[in-house]
Parts: structure tokens; C-alpha cells; sequence
């Protein structure tokens, strides 16, 4: 059902399903505005410290997101049960085969482990990118390898050019090869 409502020539007009459904959702958004925190109430800080410092979540960050848990709340974020968790949790994180695992997987470092360990770390972090660098070099190394075989199968009737990527196939098996070892060589160096 519509009504009109104002205006010379021009009406607008106002849908009353539309309303109803603007009232409630005011209603609602009114609601949780003013009913008290639950997570505050009920968060194990330790546990979510644990968690941020196992995640290797600076604390900067955390430190933006989590009063805000509380707003609503007579609860208190208990920031001393929050630095002891990330504590544990970083001693989980700034382990060198967790330092390594981030750098093969391309994440990054945001500078949270403690210095007396960060060293061991950012070395293996180091290597586990060259890791990295060395798998996209072997995907590329691959690429070439099918592109030159689907040229033998074009080219079969010509032996110099048959000869010639028979040469670049050896130089690109070879060199795959010689990243192939220098990844085991990485990965064994942090374990």
C-alpha cells in the first residue's frame, strides 16, 4: 500500500513495508548499544593474549580493538592476564620453525618477538623466504620445460632446433636440480 505524501507536482511516495523495516532495524541498533558486554564478561584474557601472541599480533593493534569489547560493560579488560597470554603465545610464535614456515608462506614479520630470541628467528624467517624464491623459480623453470616441449612436438621434423631445446631442457632440469638442493640445504639448517 502506498501514500502520498506532500509536494505540488512532484510526489513522493513512501512505502510502508520500507518503514516498518527501518523502525525495527533503529529499534534493534538502539538495543545493542545499551545492553551490557557479554564478551567482556565472559573473555578469558589470558587465552586471547595467548592466542594474539601465537598469531604474532603487535600489541599496538590489540591494543585499539579490545577496550572496545568492554564499552558497554562494568567488566574491566584485565590487561595484566592479556600481557602474560601474548607472552606464552609469543614464546609459540618466535619459534625459528615458525620463523621459517612465514617466510616460505610470503607472510610477514611485524617485529613482536622479544631480542633475545628475535635473531634466531629473523634467520630463519630469511631462509624460509629464500625457499619461497627458489619454489616461484622452479613454477617458472617448470613453465619453460612445457613450453619447450610442446615446441619439440611442433618442430619434430627439425633436428637442429630438436637439439637445441634438447640443450635448454638439460640447462633448465639442472638448474631445478641445483634449487631443489638448496631448499633441502634451507630446511635443514632450521631443523
Amino acid at each position: 500500500m502506498r501514500y502520498k505524501v506532500g509536494g505540488d507536482a512532484h510526489y513522493n511516495w513512501v512505502y510502508i513495508p520500507l518503514m516498518r523495516y527501518l523502525v525495527i532495524l533503529a529499534f534493534l541498533l538502539s538495543a545493542c548499544s545499551s545492553v551490557p558486554s557479554e564478551k567482556c564478561q565472559e573473555a578469558d584474557w589470558y587465552e586471547i593474549g595467548r592466542r594474539d601472541g601465537a598469531l604474532g599480533t603487535p600489541l599496538d593493534q590489540k591494543n585499539l580493538e579490545i577496550p572496545g569489547l568492554c564499552h558497554n560493560s562494568n567488566e574491566k579488560f584485565n590487561e595484566d592476564l592479556y600481557i602474560n597470554g601474548r607472552n606464552a603465545g609469543l614464546v609459540e610464535y618466535c619459534q625459528p620453525n615458525n620463523g621459517f614456515e612465514l617466510g616460505r608462506e610470503g607472510g610477514n614479520y611485524r617485529s613482536v618477538c622479544p631480542p633475545e630470541v628475535e635473531q634466531k628467528f629473523l634467520e630463519s624467517y630469511r631462509r624460509g623466504q629464500k625457499v619461497r624464491k627458489l619454489q616461484e623459480a622452479n613454477q617458472d623453470i617448470d613453465r619453460k620445460i612445457s613450453s619447450l616441449y610442446q615446441q619439440l612436438n611442433q618442430n619434430a621434423s627439425a633436428p637442429n632446433d630438436t637439439n637445441a631445446i634438447d640443450s635448454q631442457l638439460l640447462q633448465l632440469r639442472s638448474l631445478k636440480a641445483r634449487n631443489n638442493q638448496q631448499m633441502r640445504s634451507l630446511e635443514q639448517a632450521v631443523n
